[in-house]
């Protein structure tokens, strides 16, 4: 309580020092604001109508598919496998998972995900499977390529020799 008396008394010495009556108006003056601005975010157009809604899940888009080809070139022949309905942004390492008919081995997951083996053909010191994706060679390894169905892959065993040159 004596707080305010000292202030109510220096804002009365002040309104004294200024020769002006005073008044009461300085203590509603926060009320005063809050309310204002209250009804000014209120009445703002758009905002007493709006609706909330939450964010969009990935339920909500529509992912597109589509097939990606997978072939597999040996000495002798070539074999093609298709996955019909492949998710967009779906990788490599995750289609070559589903491929049973070729015996496909991979070692490691993700960025580490590797094709070890393919239709009885390990990877070894003198060579190993490179891929193709829509006839260009990848920079990156298996679990870190997206794919945009339709979309072709193709596995050839090569030496490493000449899987650098190419």
């Amino acid at each position: 309580m004596l707080r305010v008396r000292v202030a109510n008394r220096a804002m009365c010495r002040y309104h004294a020092a200024m020769n002006k009556p005073h008044s009461n108006a300085h203590r509603f003056f926060p009320a005063a604001a809050l309310v204002a601005v209250t009804f000014f975010l209120g009445s703002t157009p758009g905002c007493r109508d709006a609706t909330v809604t939450s964010p969009a899940t990935t339920d909500d888009v529509a992912v597109s598919t589509g097939p990606v080809t997978v072939e597999v070139i040996s000495d002798d022949s070539t074999q093609t496998v298709t996955i019909d309905d492949v998710a967009e942004g779906t990788t490599l390492e995750d289609v070559m998972r589903q491929v049973e008919s070729l015996d496909v081995g991979v070692t490691g997951s993700g960025e580490m995900a590797f094709v070890d083996s393919m239709l009885g053909q390990a990877t070894g010191t003198e060579g190993g499977w490179t891929f193709k994706v829509d006839g260009e060679f990848s920079k990156l390894g298996i679990g870190s390529v997206k794919l945009s169905p339709p979309t072709t892959v193709t596995w050839a065993y090569s030496d490493w020799p000449d899987a650098a040159s190419e």
